[in-house]
This record gives C-alpha cells, structure tokens and sequence, in this order.
C-alpha cells in the first residue's frame, strides 16, 4: 500500500509540474505579445461601426527604457588577479582590435577579445530584453562552436549566446529552492530529412563530486512541445552523446530578473 501511495504522488507531482510548465510558457508567450502590441482592443467595436482605434503600446517604451538603461552602455568587469583590479571590456569609440595594453594581465587580454567576439554589446541586451519579458534570462557556453579571434584566427575563442526563456526548464533541490541541481533545455522543430516533429533537449546535471554531466537527446512526436507536456512527457528518448562538464558551474547559467513573493 506505501509503494501504492508512492506512485500516487509520483504522479501527482509530475502532473502539478506539468502545468506549473503549462502556465510559465503561456506567460512567457502572453508577455512577448504584448510587448510587440499583440494584445486585445481596448474598446469595443461594433460590426458595422468604424474602427477607429489607435494602439499605444506603452509595454514597449517601458521594457526598451530600462533594457537600454541596464545595458546601454557595458559594464565594467572586475578580474582580482589583473595588474589593475579592474577591466573595461569596451570603451566608447574603441577599435575592435585586441591590441597588447602593457597594463594588462593576459586574463584581462583575453576576456577583451572573448567578449568582442561574441558580439557583449549585443549578447547583454538580447539577455535584458528576455530578462525584462520573461523573468529569467538564460546563456549557454558552447565550446563545440568557437568563434575566430580577430587578431589571431588559429586560436578562436569559445562561444556563448543567450537561449530563449520558453525553452528553459529549472530542476531544484527538492529542499532547497535556491540550489540548481540543473537545466533542460528543450525546443522543437521540423526535422527537414524525415519531416516529421522532433524534440531536442539537453540535460545539464550536476553530479555528487560537484561536476556536471550533459547528456544530449531526441524524440520524433507529432506535435509540439505543448502538446508533449499535457501527455506527461510520455515520449521515447533517444541519447545522442553524454560528455562530462569539468567544471564545478554549469554549462548552461541564468540570471533573475524577477522579485520573489
């Protein structure tokens, strides 16, 4: 009867966390509509009576105000071991050459070009924008696709972008809501070979020695992602590789950007 009773729960929790999912995806989605002015008439137009109403959509100027007030200009990043304690990773009207700056460490030298590479000025407001919309906004490092240094293409830098909201799903510790034991992130497509629906997902997972593990998956599913959680996730996975993360942060990190209740 306790194994009975288990089970139960089991599925009562998978299911509150289904629609706990359900419920976050529709508000990431309702919250981009309305910043692009995606929302409801504010009056009532009759059939045959001309609709003469003019959207203004305050959304819009609000989030761009703050977004642009965040990260409209870069921020300072502060390295402890440099030779000056800090860095300034743009300056305005500076050169995207990486030049050699004797008052540099060879960290500060490379976080320079790293983020110049990976577009900073750009990658901070995309990260502002989500953030601003939908809460949280995610990044994920991607060793896999270096991008070309500018002064020295043999020795690209690693690459990282941000991810979208809606496909980002946070495990916590059952005890602790504040300890990430990982991500999924989860997105579907078209497969353009078979033309069939397909689910990608990766599994970032810290494990007991303090590492992480990325296992990499797919299903085919007739449907949408939507459509994937009000079944219960009930698909058949296929693994695609599993690689161990040595490192004691994840590869995949986010930011909050909404106050707690």
């Amino acid at each position: 009867m306790a194994t009975e009773n288990i089970a139960l729960l089991d599925l009562v929790t998978m299911q509150a966390y289904i629609d706990a999912e359900m419920a976050r995806h529709a508000e990431n989605q309702e919250a981009w509509m309305a910043y692009n002015g995606l929302y409801p008439d504010p009056l009532i137009v009759q059939k045959d009576d001309i609709r003469d109403i003019v959207k203004v959509n305050i959304i819009r100027s609000i989030v761009d105000a703050h977004v642009n007030k965040l990260f409209g200009m870069p921020p300072d990043i502060e390295l402890p071991d440099t030779k000056d304690g800090k860095i300034k990773v743009l300056d305005p009207g500076e050169e995207t050459s990486v030049s050699a700056d004797p008052t540099e460490s060879d960290a500060e030298t490379w976080l320079k070009g790293c983020l110049r590479a990976n577009n900073w000025e750009a990658f901070l407001l995309e990260m502002g924008m989500n953030g601003a919309n939908c809460g949280t906004p995610y990044y994920r490092i991607d060793p896999s696709a270096p991008v070309p240094a500018y002064d020295n293409p043999s020795r690209p830098y690693i690459r990282f972008h941000p991810l979208t909201p809606q496909d980002m799903s946070i495990i916590h510790s059952f005890r602790d809501i504040d300890e990430t034991r990982g991500y999924v992130w989860m997105y579907d497509y078209i497969d353009p070979v078979t033309k069939r629906g397909r689910i990608d997902r990766q599994l970032v997972e810290v494990q007991p020695d303090g590492y992480w593990k990325i296992t990499d998956q797919h299903a085919y599913f007739d449907g949408s992602t939507a459509d994937y959680f009000r079944r219960g996730m009930a698909v058949n996975w296929e693994t695609d590789g599993v690689a161990d993360w040595r490192h004691k942060w994840p590869q995949i990190g986010r930011a909050s950007c909404r106050e707690r209740g």
